[in-house]
């Protein structure tokens, strides 16, 4: 078997083939647990961007994750000056400059930059990737740099931290999530290549922050809740109506369009959500509650550079 580079041990391997899929292998590294694909190809900006417009909800509808709630709802201030880095349509960053964070924005995708900047009235957001950004505002030095969902579409993760301690500050902060490769349930039907190039477990990014010299501060494995099981029930159950009128909207920027798409998506939201209470019972008969509870679809933490 040839040689494996791991993206989070950055050492040679011999990766347990897992299985293929999309004419991509997904491997296991056997020392830190990653599990990585070959070839680690992000499809490049063009395909997110056709991929958001594929989603209403990303129009007409912002709606802050469970990750970005942990930072908000958090009584610690991590400094002043925030760097988002994946920044979407710029919900989270109106939400921190709300609680006193001078904010600024990264996306590869333009056309979520620009509704940021509609939207929110957001000064300071870029459409450009982190490589840009660092090699262009080499001047910039931020207190904290959070990455919500972004670490699974990397080419290259490690590289990646690297540049982002470029841009702290001397004992700066970094706050991410990726998705939970030990979830109990499947809820990302996209968390497969092209699209998610990396799964990652608690151990394993505990691992790989320690290894680029970040200390731990925060740790949480989201345990499963009612938003993860509406999440699960909408992702299988999809006529696509909402999408449609989303589309229209990008189409003519009607409002019309986004308002009808909205009320659309909230009610079917509101009929998963009752689904799911009457679910929940059910789901616990058939999974022994761990410390942490069972495992829900995020995993959270807060670290400092050293």
């Amino acid at each position: 078997m040839d040689k494996k580079r791991c993206p989070a041990c950055t050492i040679d391997i011999d990766p347990e083939i897992i299985r293929e899929v999309n004419n991509f292998t997904l491997n296991r590294c056997p020392t830190c647990g990653l599990i990585f694909s070959d070839p680690m190809k992000n499809p490049g900006a063009e395909w997110y961007k056709s991929l958001f417009r594929k989603s209403a909800l990303n129009f007409v509808y912002d709606g802050l994750g469970w990750y970005h709630k942990q930072f908000l709802e958090d009584k610690m201030n991590y400094g002043l000056r925030l760097l988002d880095i994946g920044c979407g349509t710029g919900i989270f960053l109106d939400s921190a400059r709300k609680k006193g964070y001078k904010v600024y924005g990264i996306d590869i995708n333009r056309e979520v930059v620009d509704i940021a900047k509609e939207r929110y009235n957001l000064k300071e957001v870029y459409a450009i990737d982190e490589e840009e950004f660092c090699d262009n505002f080499t001047y910039e030095k931020f207190d904290v740099i959070t990455f919500f969902e972004v670490m699974e579409h990397l080419n290259n993760p490690a590289q990646f931290v690297g540049r982002v301690k470029k841009m702290l500050k001397p004992r700066g902060y970094v706050v991410l999530s990726v998705p939970n490769n030990d979830r109990v349930l499947e809820a990302i039907d996209c968390d497969i290549p092209p699209h998610h190039l990396t799964k990652w477990s608690k151990s394993c990014l505990s691992n790989f922050l320690k290894k680029n010299e970040f200390e731990i501060i925060r740790f949480i494995a989201r345990r499963i809740d009612i938003d993860d099981i509406t999440a699960y029930l909408m992702s299988k159950i999809d006529l696509g109506i909402a999408r449609k009128l989303g589309e229209h909207y990008m189409e003519t920027r009607r409002q019309n369009y986004a308002k009808r798409a909205a009320i659309l998506i909230k009610i079917k939201y509101l009929i998963f959500k009752l689904l799911s209470f009457i679910c929940m019972p059910f789901l616990t008969l058939f999974y022994i509650e761990e410390i942490e509870g069972i495992r829900g679809l995020n995993l959270y933490v807060v670290a400092r550079s050293k």
